[in-house]
């Protein structure tokens, strides 16, 4: 007796993966001839039990036809003996059917987990790509938000300059030397007074061959004393120190051959604030860039004071201003020096 499905409807090739509509109707269809082959075999299971004539087993059955068939002729007896093993015996109708429903019940179970193994495999490379698909979405994304969409750092600012006076000129009366006038400037919160220094920085030798730069400078020791110096060729104003004045001296340039620094230029670099701390007309400000660029620059920018020297200052003295893709200024105007601010920049839906 023939299966209702011998062949299980293959999945199509041009559906998407593992969705239930392409699972129905072969489950359907594997149920139907699982039905098959529990019908025939109950069938069989009755028909054994039919012949027990309501004994417990064939065993018993059989005895009783023996005894029933002592009785019988013998050739008669032969006969019915050797109709009941043709049906029973190793060769017999019911022992093949019984044999061939078991073996179409193997095949078949065999065919299904075939089947299924295929398309197990099938589902679980779908889902373990989608899988890995999204782990890499997401480490993506945690990268764009820890690198690009908040990023952290420290400001520095130095808010030092000059009120009044404090200009430099050339010395006549000192080789290489240079004056500085009375003035008035501002240093770590504060204002202070400075009197007339004659020849008080000495221009260094330049005996390269080509131009190079120095800086005239006040700072206080540590005593207390307002000192003016000039920084080596080359060199930055140290930290503690106020620019007043780019030197640029010539190649070749010495005590010998221009003593008097008539070759040598000077200009003026003083940040000049006459209303301080009223009103602060150059602003101290520091360029941030930022680490990953910003597309928009439609950014958040919280600051947060660290430390500083001088007059306590709330956060309404800084001004965050020419926001760009690629970083922003940050200003104060109040009094206090030697700022540290941390600042947080912020753009989630980037």
């Amino acid at each position: 007796m023939p299966l209702p499905h011998p062949n299980i409807t293959p999945i199509p090739d041009n559906e998407p993966d593992a969705v239930p509509s392409l699972w129905n109707v072969r489950y359907s269809e594997i149920d139907e001839n699982f039905q098959n082959h529990e019908g025939r075999v109950a069938a069989a299971e009755g028909e054994i039990a039919a012949a027990r004539g309501g004994e417990a087993n064939l065993d018993t059955r059989l005895s009783g036809m023996e005894s029933n068939l002592e009785g019988l002729d013998p050739d008669m007896q032969n006969m019915v003996v050797s109709s009941l093993m043709g049906v029973i015996g190793d060769q017999g109708v019911l022992a093949k059917e019984l044999a061939r429903v078991e073996a179409e019940r193997i095949a078949e179970t065999d065919r299904i987990e075939a089947d299924y193994g295929n398309d197990y495999q099938g589902a679980l490379q779908y889902f373990t790509l989608k899988l890995l698909d999204d782990l890499a979405l997401a480490h993506k994304e945690m990268k764009k938000t820890l690198g690009m969409r908040f990023q952290e750092g420290l400001i520095t600012l130095k808010n030092r300059g000059v009120i009044s006076g404090c200009t430099v000129s050339k010395s006549t009366t000192a080789a290489r030397n240079v004056t500085l006038a009375l003035g008035k400037f501002f240093l770590k919160g504060r204002p202070y007074s400075v009197q007339e220094l004659v020849n008080c920085a000495s221009i260094p030798n330049n005996n390269s061959g080509s131009a190079a730069t120095c800086y005239v400078f006040l700072w206080i020791d540590a005593n207390g004393v307002i000192q003016c110096d000039s920084t080596d060729l080359g060199q930055a104003v140290p930290d503690n120190g106020i620019i007043l004045y780019e030197v640029t001296v010539p190649a070749n340039n010495n005590d010998i051959n221009d003593p008097n620094l008539a070759n040598v230029t000077l200009t003026d670099r003083r940040r000049l604030e006459a209303n301080w701390p009223t009103v602060l007309d150059a602003p101290s400000y520091a360029l941030v860039a930022l680490n990953a660029p910003i597309v928009g620059a439609d950014y958040i920018v919280q600051l947060d004071l660290v430390s500083f020297t001088g007059p306590a200052s709330g956060l309404d003295g800084f001004l965050v201003q020419n926001r760009l893709d690629n970083g922003f200024k940050v200003y104060f105007s109040g009094m206090a020096d030697d700022l540290v601010v941390r600042y947080l920049v912020s753009r989630p839906g980037a």
